[in-house]
């Protein structure tokens, strides 16, 4: 943990770094390391290349010979700028993410990240209350809905 500011009745808070200083530290904290990205198949998002392999060498290709899409183009040009690596895998059961009251459990993406089976996922994923409350969310790459005036 590091000391990024403090706090007094007084005063209130008083950062003792600046915000470019807390990001980079972040970029420092992720460079050279490998992320475990979730991401399912949805068009345009992850898609499926077609190709005409047998299965056997289709077994051996990586994740970005056998799928293409803007969330590859997307995590691709972010580890450029950070300079992380990544390893995509398909969540295992195609799901994006529920919570089962009867068990307290959530499958799909949300699942993975909670059971840190992945550091990332990276979709067209709704952030409802229920989620936000299990993981933390960017901001949006993308939003959809009426405008409001």
């Amino acid at each position: 943990m590091l000391k990024t500011g403090i706090w007094t009745p007084d005063t209130g808070v008083n950062y003792t770094r600046t915000s470019e200083e807390v990001e980079s530290l972040v970029v420092e904290q992720l460079q050279n390391k490998t992320l475990r990205v979730t991401v399912a198949i949805n068009n345009p998002f992850i898609i499926r290349k077609n190709l005409d392999v047998p299965k056997e060498a289709l077994e051996r290709l990586s994740f970005e010979e056998k799928f293409e899409g803007y969330v590859v183009d997307l995590v691709k040009e972010m580890s450029k700028e950070v300079k992380f690596k990544y390893k995509f895998h398909l969540v295992g059961d195609g799901n994006y993410g529920g919570f089962n009251p009867t068990t307290g459990t959530w499958n799909g993406m949300i699942g993975e990240l909670i059971a840190q089976e992945a550091d990332m996922a990276v979709m067209d994923l709704s952030m409802t209350s229920q989620r936000q409350a299990a993981v933390d969310f960017t901001m949006p790459y993308m939003t959809t809905g009426t405008p409001t005036a």
